[in-house]
């Protein structure tokens, strides 16, 4: 019997999940991401080992990924554990600068995403290095 899980359950439970790129379905690994910017009507998927080019809407992604990843601008969703630093308006992650907008409205699991993000950083590097 097949359980029915959302598209963000099946990924957070595979560890992956797949992206159309021009030609092609591309297999992205839920651990690898490290933000997504959008451009125009294309979303830049940044990942640790590549970064892959959709025409997928930031609604279409965030419904795959698990709540470890957040919007924090309208032309950026990072993943929390991968965020070097974090500073008034703005996230590092691996040298790449982050905007922060005032503006844009939190979802649920992001309400109170400073503190999230805070949690996050703060559990990865207690549980010592070689984690992230």
């Amino acid at each position: 019997m097949r359980a029915n899980l959302s598209a963000r359950d099946r990924a957070g439970a595979r560890g992956s999940f797949f992206v159309k790129t021009e030609f092609r379905l591309e297999q992205v690994r839920v651990r690898d991401v490290l933000f997504i910017k959008g451009e125009d009507d294309y979303r830049q998927i940044h990942t640790v080992h590549k970064r892959i080019m959709t025409l997928e809407t930031f609604v279409e992604l965030e419904a795959r990924l698990p709540p470890v990843t957040c919007r924090v601008h309208k032309s950026y969703l990072v993943s929390l554990d991968k965020i070097d630093a974090i500073e008034r308006d703005r996230v590092t992650i691996r040298d790449v600068v982050i905007p922060i907008s005032e503006n844009l409205p939190r979802s649920v699991p992001c309400a109170d995403w400073t503190a999230a993000i805070v949690t996050c950083v703060t559990e990865t590097y207690a549980a010592g290095p070689g984690v992230r």
